[in-house]
């Protein structure tokens, strides 16, 4: 598949939002962490090359190991309304397509070896702010939960597979790609979902090329599945920072 000046632009927009909300991780919620000395510092990845590894930030603990951190964030998803609840499910990318090749998602791409773990985050942003080029001033609060890595990867694989076996979960997560977009053709859809098992959720997503470029398959999870994988839970605004788990 063949990449236009509207899917790059789309990219450094994506790219404009992740360094936005970074800074607001910086400045809102790392910095709290080591003022309340629950961590002893933190770097931010400058370098590409630990950036492309899954590696946004390293946290010192107080027992003096060092912690990699990957954010993840429902950027295109942020609420305006601070009355309105977070988005109820957070999306893991299982594959999609680049130049016409399929590609492992981030959710088990060895790529990104250095990752421990992952911060999720559902944002609020001001009102009339443009979703799709979120900058720093436009962001009002954060919520945030922290997970180890394989946490979150074993979850996921036990749901589709009832295993922790990675070629396993790609067999099956490719046939269902193959499914999905015959779906998608057969009946001219921008997007489809299905429950992995009996519940409605977690579920396989698949985003239709019409809409985004990469085709991406997703499996969504529920907040409260995750609540409760959750290392903490952290509401992070300009204000202050709470902690919400107990």
């Amino acid at each position: 598949m063949n990449f236009n000046k509207n899917n790059r632009f789309n990219f450094a927009d994506d790219l404009l939002g992740e360094q936005a909300v970074n800074k607001f991780l910086v400045d809102f919620f790392y910095e709290k962490l080591k003022e309340k000395g629950d961590i002893i510092d933190f770097e931010v990845s400058r370098e590409l090359n630990k950036q492309h590894a899954g590696s946004d930030v390293i946290l010192t603990l107080k027992s003096g190991k060092s912690l990699v951190v990957d954010e993840k964030a429902a950027i295109h998803y942020a609420k305006t309304n601070l009355k309105e609840k977070a988005m109820p499910t957070f999306a893991f990318e299982v594959s999609y397509m680049h130049n016409g090749q399929l590609k492992e998602g981030w959710l088990t791409n060895s790529k990104y070896s250095s990752t421990q773990r992952y911060l999720l985050c559902w944002l609020w942003v001001q009102d009339g702010t443009n979703k799709w080029r979120i900058k720093y001033d436009d962001i009002v609060q954060i919520e945030a939960m922290f997970f180890e890595k394989a946490d979150i990867q074993n979850y996921i694989m036990e749901i589709v597979t009832a295993d922790t076996d990675i070629v396993k979960f790609h067999a099956v997560a490719s046939d269902k790609r193959v499914s999905l977009e015959e779906k998608i053709l057969q009946k001219a859809l921008d997007k489809i979902d299905e429950p992995v098992g009996k519940e409605t959720c977690p579920k396989w997503y698949l985003t239709g090329g019409n809409i985004l470029s990469e085709q991406p398959l997703n499996i969504l999870l529920y907040k409260n599945q995750l609540e409760k994988l959750a290392k903490s839970h952290w509401l992070v605004t300009r204000k202050g920072l709470i902690r919400l788990d107990k």
